[in-house]
């Protein structure tokens, strides 16, 4: 092994021990998510998530018809976070108090609109 890959490695396995040292608190968010440019209502659900200043965020979702919970996972760098649920894949900002972006179902083209704010 030369010692660019040794390096490499040392450097990772530093990086993972860092993220793994830094616990990640749970917070709960309440979901609205409205299809864009259509009338259609708005699905609202649930939202616990463990995200990290940067790395793997996880959690869970419930809808408010009562079905679920469903894992989520996803990660996060800076402001930037992503997460995946059920089929629903979401891509947003994470600011102090919600989570406001996009998202997609099933990798369909039809866009929603994700509005998550942070709850009690």
């Amino acid at each position: 092994m030369s010692y660019a890959n040794v390096l490499r490695v040392a450097i990772l396995t530093l990086t993972f021990a860092v993220t793994a040292a830094v616990p990640a608190t749970t917070s709960h968010y309440v979901v609205t998510m409205t299809q864009r440019d259509a009338g259609a209502g708005s699905e609202r659900g649930t939202l616990d998530l463990q995200i990290p200043a940067d790395g793997i965020v996880t959690g869970r979702h419930r809808a408010f018809d009562g079905s679920g919970p469903y894992l989520v996972s996803g990660g996060r760098r800076g402001d930037l976070i992503w997460f995946d649920y059920r089929n629903i894949h979401v891509t947003a900002t994470l600011g102090p108090k919600s989570i406001d972006g996009r998202a997609f179902r099933g990798g369909g083209s039809t866009e929603y609109v994700y509005h998550a704010i942070l709850g009690p």
